[in-house]
């Protein structure tokens, strides 16, 4: 280690002597981290799992840091010295992110990099992804990111639904690849009825959860691509429940899956090809 290493060294040192553990530890739970924020933050990859090696050049200032591997360092840092880092809620992975960015940035400013705006703190691929669902879905929107912390895969695909009917492409692809990542079961629909027929079903079970705002807003969607028994069921709220289950029943009995069941949706939605 040089004698007067450089201020982003010292910041990296004193970020790695915060945690009070050692580097293989870090190194072993980069790993973990990786794979937990791999879909949440694209930016990071295998290749950005933190080695012995690579640790030891940072803190002794014998390699340039990378944002990608600042990012990984910051958010192990704060997984290993927090006792529930496996029961992380999708706010605590939002702060954690934000978190990791805002050290990234520091460190590469300190460096005299040229920190790309994206790592300003606070702007970070999850609120930016939250950020465009609230404009897009209002108060409805919220209440689905809500469901995030179900942790279960069906908010993601019913985000990623809701996106996909909507035109939203880039954000419909980045909700897939959550609702993938939460659940290997993972099947969804292809061409634009199927999606339209599960938004509806999910308006279905919104509806008999007295939501009305979800129920409206699935319909909504497919009803603006066009699809007739949504714009039916929208136009009169009278008979709102056995309007829907009729349609969804009419669909299953022509592909010959069967009568939805009353207890939810199917697992997962994606993307709508005409």
């Amino acid at each position: 280690m040089c004698n007067n290493p450089p201020e982003w060294a010292k910041m990296i040192m004193a970020q790695i002597e915060s945690t009070g553990v050692t580097a293989r530890k870090l190194a072993q739970e980069s790993v973990r981290v990786v794979a937990r924020f791999k879909t949440l933050c694209p930016e990071i990859d295998s290749q950005s799992i933190l080695t012995e090696s690579t640790l030891s050049r940072l803190r002794s200032a014998n390699a340039r840091p990378k944002r990608d591997r600042l990012i990984v360092l910051g958010l192990t840092c704060d997984w290993v010295t927090d006792p529930a880092s496996s029961h992380w809620t999708e706010k605590r992975c939002q702060d954690a992110l934000a978190g990791a960015y805002a050290f990234a940035h520091e460190v590469l400013a300190a460096s005299s990099g040229a920190p790309k705006r994206s790592g300003i703190p606070g702007d970070n691929p999850v609120i930016a992804r939250h950020r465009h669902t609230k404009f897009a879905f209002g108060s409805a929107g919220e209440q689905l990111l809500a469901e995030l912390d179900l942790n279960d895969g069906s908010a993601e695909a019913k985000l990623e639904l809701l996106h996909r009917l909507a035109g939203d492409s880039d954000d419909a692809r980045y909700w897939r690849m959550r609702a993938e990542a939460r659940s290997p079961d993972y099947a969804p629909p292809e061409s634009l009825p199927e999606c339209c027929t599960a938004a509806r079903r999910y308006a279905l079970e919104y509806f008999r959860k007295q939501n009305l705002s979800l129920a409206q807003l699935f319909l909504q969607v497919a009803a603006d691509r066009g699809d007739e028994e949504s714009k039916k069921a929208l136009a009169s709220l009278k008979g709102f429940e056995e309007q829907l289950a009729a349609s969804i029943r009419l669909v299953a009995g022509r592909t010959g899956t069967g009568t939805p069941s009353r207890s939810g949706p199917p697992r997962a939605t994606s993307a709508c090809r005409q």
